[in-house]
């Protein structure tokens, strides 16, 4: 069987062919989050393999204490039952094998492993995640809001430094002045991050001073590590990105405007993480984008994927009253701790007030300068066609007739071609730009036992399990297709002359991720004689996106220019579609593409 599969593969340049292992029952486990403190919760999600009747997943949760010293007292019963591991089960929620629960059992600080077991017991894997202690969870949050701050600084630093290649003009003078804006901004971070970390130490005091404060404060520690965890991943894809434009060289001063602007806006979306006070449903766009939001748009609900380390201490602090009354109550012991707990919220509230007020400054500056480049650099001395693109690969396999193997990619992205504006004297005119996007769905059939039938009446479980696909999103930065293990950004070059534009494609600056796009095909067979199981687990490769592209649109391509004068705007519009068949009938491949740009974009 995988001798024809690697026939099949070369033949089509798929670099790899289907990877087959026996034996074991894969089993993958993610943590959410893999640091919490005492009380915090913790998701426990992955996928198994299973047959209707054994749909039960059992997991272990179990305490690693320290190394214990030489001549310690012997452990007591309540401390040995709390190192016994802590079972759960539960049960498979869809046909890809998923299943989730949650463990709050996290009361002590320190390391606790987690073992998942698939259900027939063959398969485990195995992850760990850390309870800290409150000091050591604050000092996570303090320095994932230094880092934040940091990166901000640095984003606006390289658009600066990319400015500078710019023809002199007097726009270019006035987005100097609208970044020396926005730096005088950015160097009051550091004052009012030492305001929002006093905000904390001030709850982590309370609680050293009164501990039955702790149930009130422990729900703005455990969210605000969550926040450094997620800030922590956002925080890495931001080093990458400007690291990527960082190091660029631009052969037209069109290139070196739109990363100004896409370095522009990596400032605006670090600063929306930390100290955002608009994380609500369909603003973030308009912050990261560089448009403003349509007038009259107001906070409205809330989404807590979303919120900022700001919003979640205000949020916090909204509720602390209710819980003080909940928790303390009126008993005459918890006098002390109710007066502390009111004053302290009343120090934090004025400590907050010039950090609530700067956020709305300087990310008000950091859209401001994004739409002014967009407005008025941009557009004063470049023109762009830029529009969507949209394709679908679909490659089917064939053993006699019948189909074993076949899946599909959907690519969602844009073409945009960036050019200087002419006073029509050129007759040629350069253009660059890039193909960009994400894989947004992928697709897996897999029937290979039409290869060996014999198998058929063995097997008692098969399940065939794509890849997840990930949208694009049209106003996120172009160096976001650098992130995602499914984006793809291809650069082009090109000429516009006589009505017509040529676009040639370049060596992919990224594509898909192949240790992460890649399928899985699982089958269980019972042996008739033994009636032993026999796992046999195979993953199968995916074409990227430059085969897609450069075997259908091809790598150089002459589009037509099209003028509509009621719409005002200058069009590229091509569908193209492909098919290529084996002569023996083993395998059809087929392509579709379609590009629609427009000059104005839409």
């Amino acid at each position: 069987m995988l001798a024809l599969l690697l026939v099949v593969s070369v033949a089509l340049g798929q670099d790899e062919a289907p990877k087959t292992s026996k034996g074991v029952t894969p089993v993958e486990i993610k943590l959410t989050p893999e640091k919490t403190l005492p009380g915090g919760q913790v998701i426990i999600s992955g996928t198994v393999p299973f047959v209707p009747d054994k749909k039960t997943v059992s997991i272990t949760v179990t305490f690693k204490p320290e190394a214990r010293l030489a001549g310690a007292p012997p452990l007591n019963k309540e401390q040995e039952a709390f190192l016994k591991p802590k079972a759960l089960t539960t049960q498979v929620m869809n046909a890809a094998g998923g299943f989730s629960i949650a463990s709050s059992d996290t009361g002590v600080p320190g390391e606790y492993e987690v073992v998942a077991f698939s259900p027939d017991k063959k398969g485990q894997a195995q992850k760990s995640f850390e309870v800290l202690e409150l000091d050591d969870g604050e000092d996570l949050v303090e320095d994932g809001l230094s880092r934040t701050f940091y990166l901000a600084k640095r984003a606006e630093t390289a658009a600066s430094k990319l400015l500078e290649v710019l023809p002199p003009s007097p726009g270019k003078e006035e987005l100097k002045a609208k970044l020396k804006e926005l730096r005088t901004q950015l160097e009051k971070a550091d004052p009012n991050r030492k305001r929002i970390e006093e905000t904390l130490q001030k709850f982590e005091g309370l609680v050293g001073s009164h501990p039955a404060t702790t149930p009130i404060v422990s729900p703005l520690f455990i969210g605000t590590l969550a926040w450094s965890e997620e800030a922590r991943e956002e925080q890495q894809e931001l080093t990458r990105q400007l690291g990527t434009l960082e190091k660029k060289t631009h052969s037209t001063p069109c290139d070196a405007i739109d990363d100004t602007i896409d370095a522009l806006r990596l400032v605006g979306k670090a600063l929306e993480k930390a100290v955002g006070m608009f994380s609500v449903k369909g603003y973030e766009p308009f912050l990261s984008s560089g448009k403003r939001p349509p007038g009259g748009m107001v906070a409205g609900e809330k989404d807590k994927a979303k919120e900022s380390l700001l919003d979640k201490v205000n949020n916090f602090m909204s509720g602390a009253p209710e819980s003080i009354a909940k928790v303390l109550g009126d008993k005459p012991e918890n006098k002390a701790a109710r007066f502390a707990a009111g004053e302290t919220l009343k120090v934090a509230h004025g400590l907050l007030t010039e950090p609530q007020d700067w956020a709305k400054t300087v990310i008000g500056a950091a859209t401001d300068v994004v739409t002014f480049a967009v407005d008025q650099q941009f557009a004063r001395y470049c023109e762009k066609f830029e529009g969507p693109l949209k394709a679908t690969f679909t490659a089917d396999f064939f053993h006699k007739g019948t189909k074993y193997w076949a899946y599909t990619i959907e690519l969602d992205g844009r073409l945009v071609l960036r050019y200087a504006k002419s006073d029509g004297g050129l007759k040629t005119i350069k253009v660059t730009g890039q193909y960009e996007g994400s894989a947004s769905k992928f697709t897996l059939f897999e029937n290979f036992i039409v290869i060996d039938p014999s198998l058929k009446g063995n097997r008692v479980y098969h399940r065939a399990i794509a890849p997840p696909g990930m949208p694009f999103d049209k106003d996120e930065p172009k160096a976001a297709a650098f992130l995602k293990p499914t984006g793809f950004h291809i650069p082009v070059e090109g000429e516009i002359v006589d009505g017509k534009v040529v676009v040639r494609m370049m060596a992919p600056a990224k594509d898909f991720e192949p240790k992460i796009v890649t399928g899985r095909v699982v089958n269980i067979f019972v042996e008739p004689i033994t009636l032993i199981p026999q796992i046999v687990t195979t993953d199968t490769p995916y074409q990227n996106a430059f085969f897609i592209l450069s075997r259908s649109i091809g790598q150089e391509r002459i589009y037509d220019l099209t003028l509509d004068k009621v719409k005002k705007e200058t069009r590229i519009v091509r569908d193209f579609t492909r098919e290529v068949k084996e002569p023996a009938g083993g395998y059809v491949i087929t392509w579709k593409v379609s590009v629609n740009a427009t000059n104005p974009p839409r």
